[in-house]
């Protein structure tokens, strides 16, 4: 450029400057409507609309899935001059859903955003510390399970034909969901799989089976649940449940390592709502400011930029307009608190006293050659394989002549599957876990004479799960038999039931289940109902592996705390 244009230029830039400066001085306001100071900016980066202008602020808290959209949504509207010629400024900020949770109890409402658009609809429910009001949906994406493309064909899914219980069966391949009872899709897709199966024990039985084989896989977050999941192969195969939208931004980065499934049947999908936050300390200026960035939020515009961004149109039922629908979302919001109580119920640890009866009379076949005691003990390991290293377990035996004074003998202590109980002389830790394994499958070689102290050990073992109490898990005693009390020298039933009463009185805050398991058509299920219902507790008669561990599961989704049978 001539130097004669930059010493114009110059002229010009300084003419500015010295106009803006007397128009600020001036007025003030006027200003800011007139767009002047917008068009100095170019020249005056410290002239900015909120240098003109009072600014009024809108806070939104955004689930870190669709935040970026919102700040694509909102940033338009930054500086945009209000009714009262205050300037709008959008302050949006990234949370997870959980953590506004577990915070919000504890927030001013002079920290409360105005806006709060989570991944689902199901958190609004999961607290009463805020009052939100749905104004409508930014996005949607369905739920689904993900697999790389041998696990698909291992499965027999190529053809995208799977249903909730396949997709979601430990049994079949390793279920990846991280951190489960804080994840929407993980939620969504249980819900999903409990609705499929429909209400009763069964159901519950499922759930309580899901989330523990869940829980013991060890993927800490979606990063590391993505590699798992990717490099998983088809021996041993791994799904994980997310959405749709994550399996496509994380296909940009690694080009057909996922591949979505959305399961037949119920659909299931993140809804990211639009909600309201009253706040009683807003002033009429700041609702209408909080307005302008709601009808952004909800606008068409707002879709499109969400669906560039991969996700689905907006859910029309967000934010219904008649009663009958209204009537429906607070149904169906009832309904997720409900099952988002018993999911977080199932993943608090279990910490377990298991006796097994080692009686003479548990050595008679019961199942395809297999004796009433490996039936016990292999159905304990197979449940316990779906346990989380967190949880604890004990494992004792009991007959009627043992040693060391009592009819019933310590096999391992009640610790943490996790905690390494020896190390071996190559340096290789043995676990808790392994110890009881180990345990439970030498009690064939432990049988003993003398008849079976089943009073005796059940009140035992109930004292030292009180002893061994643990607040923080779901405490419980476990007892396998094949017959009845046969013990000359021990308590009757009524003393039994006496005791167990008045040790549950005596400990109101420390619920200790009972859970009575009777294998075989000798077990005494009239007694093993009355200890049950002194003691607090449920009895079982089966007589298969299968129909072992499906009691083992029962006895773990019935927890002290549980409300009752899932309903939908």
């Amino acid at each position: 450029m001539p130097a004669e244009s930059r010493g114009r230029r110059r002229g010009v830039v300084a003419l500015t400057v010295l106009v803006v400066a007397a128009l600020l001085a001036a007025g003030g306001v006027a200003t800011a409507r007139s767009g002047v100071i917008d068009a100095a900016g170019r020249y005056l980066p410290w002239s900015t609309p909120e240098a003109g202008c009072p600014t009024s602020q809108v806070s939104v808290v955004a689930a870190p899935q669709i935040s970026e959209v919102v700040r694509r949504v909102a940033a338009p509207l930054t500086g945009r001059v209000l009714e009262d010629g205050s300037c709008l400024r959008v302050d949006v900020q990234t949370e997870a859903p959980i953590t506004t949770v577990e915070n919000a109890q504890a927030s001013a409402t002079s920290e409360l955003p105005q806006i709060w658009v989570p991944d689902s609809s199901l958190w609004p429910a999961q607290f009463d510390a805020w009052s939100v009001q749905p104004v409508g949906s930014l996005a949607t994406t369905p739920v689904v399970l993900a697999a790389s493309p041998g696990t698909v064909e291992r499965l027999g899914w190529t053809g995208g034909n799977v249903t909730w219980p396949q997709g979601m069966d430990p049994r079949r391949h390793a279920l990846v969901a991280p951190a489960m009872t804080n994840d929407a899709s993980a939620l969504l897709g249980l819900m999903a799989l409990a609705q499929s199966l429909g209400p009763g024990i069964r159901t519950e039985q499922q759930i309580a089976a899901t989330v523990l084989a869940a829980s013991r896989v060890p993927a800490q977050d979606f990063d590391s649940a993505v590699d798992m999941v990717r490099t998983s192969d088809s021996r041993h195969p791994a799904v994980l449940v997310t959405n749709e939208q994550a399996v496509t931004s994380t296909n940009q980065d690694h080009p057909k390592a996922l591949v979505p499934l959305r399961p037949g049947g119920l659909p299931a999908q993140l809804d990211f709502p639009v909600l309201r936050v009253e706040r009683s300390t807003d002033d009429p200026v700041v609702q209408a400011a909080t307005d302008v960035v709601l009808g952004a939020l909800t606008a068409p515009a707002a879709a499109k930029a969400a669906q560039a961004a991969g996700f689905g149109p907006p859910s029309q039922t967000v934010a219904p307009q008649t009663d009958a629908g209204r009537a429906a979302i607070a149904h169906a919001a009832r309904t997720r608190a409900r099952f988002v109580a018993l999911v977080r119920t199932l993943a608090v640890p279990s910490r377990l006293l298991v006796a097994v009866d080692t009686s003479l009379s548990m050595k008679q076949p019961v199942q395809r050659g297999l004796t009433r005691v490996q039936l016990a003990a292999l159905a304990a390991i197979g449940a316990g394989k779906l346990m989380p290293d967190r949880s604890a377990v004990g494992l004792w035996s009991f007959a009627g002549r043992l040693p060391g004074g009592h009819p019933y003998q310590t096999l391992s202590k009640i610790d943490a599957l996790s905690a390494v109980d020896q190390i071996t002389a190559d340096g290789k830790e043995i676990t808790h876990r392994n110890v009881v394994e180990a345990n439970l499958l030498s009690l064939p070689r432990r049988l003993s004479p003398g008849g079976t102290a089943l009073y005796d050990t059940a009140l035992a073992a109930l004292r030292n799960a009180r002893k061994n109490y643990d607040p923080q898990a779901n405490n419980a005693v476990v007892v396998f038999t094949d017959g009845a009390n046969d013990y000359p020298s021990g308590m009757s039933l009524d003393s039994f039931a006496r005791q167990a009463k008045a040790l549950a009185r005596a400990n109101p805050r420390q619920a200790v289940l009972l859970i009575a398991i009777g294998i075989g058509p000798d077990a005494d299920m009239k007694a093993l109902r009355t200890m049950t219902a002194a003691a607090g507790g449920r009895s079982y008669q089966a007589n298969s592996i299968a129909a072992l561990q499906t009691v083992l599961f029962d006895s773990i989704a019935h927890r002290p705390v549980l409300p009752g049978q899932i309903r939908y």
